[in-house]
């Protein structure tokens, strides 16, 4: 009988080498740590393809022989391939793909590669086979094979480097295996004939060096205005012999603090400034550790505003400067700060630095805390006991935890002066890329048991005036904000709101700024989105329709105590926004209270059929949300995989409705639709096999994952195997679009039923054509045996006729079109460079849909995995 320990150890599907900006390493799931591969590492892989051992200590002997490398640490190597599932003990290796030849067109830069900097385009992905590193084109032609010494100096250029420099690098690391130049510079002009290699000017490098100071020059502007505000407060105490305690508002990141920003200005305002005589309002904004000493020599006042993505860093500030100034004032507002009663006392309990907690709206609970603190601040031992006709604050004095009533909101929201328009961001002038949140309303009238917009849901609109609205947009152009994200819980839902949008597309066209606008839009009114995102759009702005539905399932939406915009509504919008070619995309939440697997699975077939992209978020625990509630937690059971605490986002894992098992489907499931659908791998050929089979999209995806996505499909469907389960992080062709569709092709034969005739060849050709992949030229032109372009804008019509769910059975099937064409474009770049990015920009409005008489609208991001362009723009 076979032993499972005599198998021979083979590499799987997992073992996948790829280049990316890190240099030559296995693929790790996004987020997981890179692990690099040193040339005896590489050489152990080649072993492990080609032969049949069956102990980790034979592979040690060979690879050590052949690099010296001491057999101890190929050992070591080896139980990592296996602990990870990278090798396994197999009867026989998982097949590859046959490759066609690569015909090369003759290189024309051999000179130029000693002129400019060299980059490799990114990722790439190689099979191990034959001895060698593959790497494949699109078309699945094999166009390089390389050794590991060459793969080692190749991967020296996945940043831009002089090929001096790379030349340099890979004999320092390389040693005697070195590749001579002549070698080297053969190897670089190959990749650049096979498109996956660019030339690079200096000055592109240089100003997206000069692009990315924008942290140094707001440090720079933030030190320099602080020096000159000393100065004046060191004046004005010469004159007056009266020192003002600081109040310091305590920002992180490179986004302007609007929070913090607004409290301040209402603070300075406040009785007609009695405060500001009394307080020295800071405005440094963003904590700068080196300012702590300065800072905490006397006591001070410190202001919070925590977020989820703050609050961690907000909680080491406060005990530090609680450590170094114990008659310092610790004040911790935002919505990441507890407001339960119960959960505020744990949080002083576990954080004994914090003093006093804002709840809700802070600008007016803020100035009335500053001025009852007039009369303590500068004790040892401040008595906060003079807070206690203070409404919406919990504060700790004397061991005990006080909670005063709640406090009205402001009605008047223009009795808040603009940070902006006031002088107070002033010290973000100059600085590039810069990000601003702008409020135009406040409140919002739906009870949605997962949201806390600032704890003001179930709350009556209120609105700030248009002329102010207007000049904080203005400041932004003319300091060149790139994004401006308005904060409002349903922007869209007033007439005035195309008028906002009117003024951000006209300051575009003046200035170029700014460049991203967005938000959230109105929930249960579509009136007048349609003319918003048009509006933007037509002024090159990136921008999408954002339907926030979160479920259609209508015992979830009764459980979550959600009312949704009438479907009617919904679909005639889609219609609408398809028509102008504008991106409609509908926000799904997973794992809400009452939500069943089935019921995520319909929710993502809804929007498979309106043909409408759709962002996928988990549902997460926000610690002031009515889903927090004890009572609401207990009735729905709900689990959470982390416990609420600051900069924690504890996601909903299980309630009464279902287990912590269909979450983790629902999680494949999300993977596969956002890479399959939303991104477009697979999408026509899922509505290809829809009409063949009447098996639904969602039916077809699920069947991928239990046929070909389970471990033990790794010997029938290799390539599909890997897509599935490693696509959606890799979000590059793992190793060749031909090879997967020539995959394809078997599988919708053998498990869906599909006919093996011309039809097929027709949609699988179209798929492939349609997809990024690094050395594609442009235009392509592909002929087809029949009108795939003809027979999906009819389907897209029929869907726009109201036929959303029986339009496969309304549109002629395909084999009934006469032949056709189909030309695909990538202009400038713009998809094949989304190659290697994060699959949740999706969420932005990112596909691969490049541009053809079959692509979907999307919205255009500046993304390149080498590094050469800014980072992702992400639309707010």
């Amino acid at each position: 009988m076979e032993t499972i320990a005599l198998l021979p150890l083979k590499t799987t599907t997992k073992c996948m080498v790829k280049l990316g900006p890190e240099g030559v390493h296995l693929h790790s799931p996004y987020g997981a740590p890179v692990q690099k591969l040193q040339f005896h590492e590489l050489v152990t892989l080649l072993v492990l393809q080609s032969g049949d051992y069956t102990d980790a200590t034979e592979v040690a002997s060979v690879v050590s022989t052949r690099t010296g490398t001491p057999g101890a640490d190929i050992e070591r190597f080896v139980r990592i391939l296996v602990r990870h599932g990278r090798v396994r003990r197999l009867r026989r290796a998982i097949p590859l793909a046959n490759l066609l030849p690569f015909e090369s067109p003759g290189s024309t830069i051999a000179t130029a590669l000693h002129e400019g900097l060299i980059v490799l385009k990114l990722p790439q992905t190689l099979i191990v086979r034959d001895g060698s590193f593959q790497l494949v084109d699109h078309d699945g032609r094999l166009m390089l094979g390389l050794s590991a010494a060459e793969l080692i100096a190749v991967s020296q250029f996945v940043q831009p480097t002089l090929f001096a420099d790379g030349l340099q690098r890979q004999r320092t690391l390389l040693a005697k295996r070195a590749l001579d130049e002549a070698r080297l510079a053969s190897i670089l002009s190959s990749l650049y004939d096979s498109g996956l290699l660019s030339l690079v000017e200096q000055a592109a490098v240089e100003q997206k060096q000069k692009v990315h100071s924008y942290k140094r020059t707001l440090k720079e502007n933030i030190a320099q205005q602080a020096a000159e505000h000393e100065k004046k407060e060191a004046l004005r105490y010469q004159q007056t012999g009266v020192y003002r305690t600081k109040v310091i508002p305590v920002a992180f990141g490179d986004a302007i603090p609007t929070a913090l920003g607004l409290v301040i200005a209402y603070s300075k305002a406040y009785n007609a400034g009695c405060l500001d005589a009394f307080y020295d309002f800071r405005l440094d904004w963003i904590w700068d550790e080196a300012r702590t000493a300065g800072y905490t020599a006397r006591p001070a006042i410190y202001l919070f505003s925590n977020y989820l993505w703050t609050h961690e860093n907000s909680i080491a500030v406060s005990e530090t400067v609680k450590r170094l100034s114990p008659g310092s004032i610790t004040i911790h507002g935002g919505p990441d700060t507890p407001k339960y009663a119960q959960d505020a006392i744990d949080y002083f309990a576990k954080f004994p630095h914090v003093d006093i907690i804002i709840r809700g709206e802070g600008e007016a609970s803020a100035a009335d805390t500053l001025d009852k603190l007039r009369g303590v601040i500068g004790q040892q031992d401040p008595d906060l006991s003079v807070l206690q006709g203070v409404p919406g604050i919990t504060y700790r004095y004397r061991g005990e935890i006080f909670r005063n009533p709640d406090r009205p909101r402001i009605e008047d929201l223009d009795t808040i002066p603009s940070p902006f328009l006031t002088g107070l961001f002033d010290a973000y002038q100059g600085v590039p890329r810069l990000h601003a949140t702008l409020e135009t309303n406040r409140g919002c009238p739906y009870g949605c048991t997962f949201c806390d917009w600032g704890s003001a849901t179930t709350s009556k609109i209120r609105k700030f005036a248009l002329e102010r609205v207007f000049g904080e947009l203005k400041w932004c152009s003319d300091t060149k904000v790139e994004s401006v994200s308005q904060c409002d819980a349903n922007f869209g839902i007033f007439e005035r709101d195309v008028d906002i949008a009117v003024c951000v597309a006209e300051l575009k066209k003046s200035t170029g700024y700014p460049q991203t606008f967005g938000g959230s839009y109105a929930k249960n009114s579509t009136k007048y989105l349609q003319k918003i995102i048009k509006v933007l759009a037509d002024a090159g702005i990136l921008a999408q329709g954002v339907l926030s539905l979160q479920t259609m399932d209508e015992n979830t939406l009764s459980v979550i105590k959600r009312s949704n915009i009438k479907v009617e509504k919904y679909d005639a919008l889609a219609t609408e926004m398809r028509n102008s070619n504008l991106q409609l995309t509908v926000e799904l939440m997973m794992g809400l209270p009452g939500a069943t697997l089935q019921g995520f699975i319909n929710d993502l077939q809804q929007c498979i059929d309106r043909d409408i992209q759709a962002r996928i978020n988990h549902t997460t625990l926000l610690v002031n949300s009515p889903m927090n509630s004890p009572d609401y937690r207990a009735e729905h059971q709900i689990e959470t995989g982390t416990e609420l605490g600051p900069g924690k986002m504890p996601v909903l894992v299980a309630t009464k409705t279902y287990t912590r098992e269909d979450l983790e489907t629902m999680m494949a499931l999300r993977n596969v639709y956002l890479l399959l659908d939303n991104f477009g791998v697979m999408r026509l050929c899922a509505r290809f096999v829809r009409q063949q089979t009447g098996m639904a999209e969602m039916e077809f995806y699920q069947a991928l994952l239990l046929k070909a996505g389970r471990q033990n499909a790794q010997h029938a469907w290799p390539l599909l195997n890997t897509l599935l389960n490693y696509g959606h992080d890799l979000m590059a062709p793992p190793y060749s679009w031909a090879l997967v569709f020539a995959e394809l092709r078997g599988f919708l034969i053998k498990e869906c039923g599909v006919p093996d005739d011309s039809a097929l060849d027709a949609i699988l050709t179209a798929q492939h054509a349609i997809l990024p992949a690094h050395g594609r030229t442009f235009p392509h032109v592909v002929e087809l045996p029949h009108d795939v372009v003809a027979w999906h804008a009819m389907m897209l019509e029929s869907k726009g006729a109201g036929h959303w769910r029986d339009w496969q059975a309304l549109v002629p099937p395909l084999a009934s079109f006469g032949p056709g064409r189909l030309e695909v474009n990538d202009a400038d770049g713009k998809v094949t460079n989304l190659l290697g990015c994060e699959i949740g920009i999706s969420s932005g409005g990112a596909n691969w849909d490049m541009d053809s008489g079959i692509a979907r609208a999307r919205v255009d991001m500046s993304y390149n995995a080498a590094g050469l362009a800014p980072d992702i723009i992400q639309v707010a």
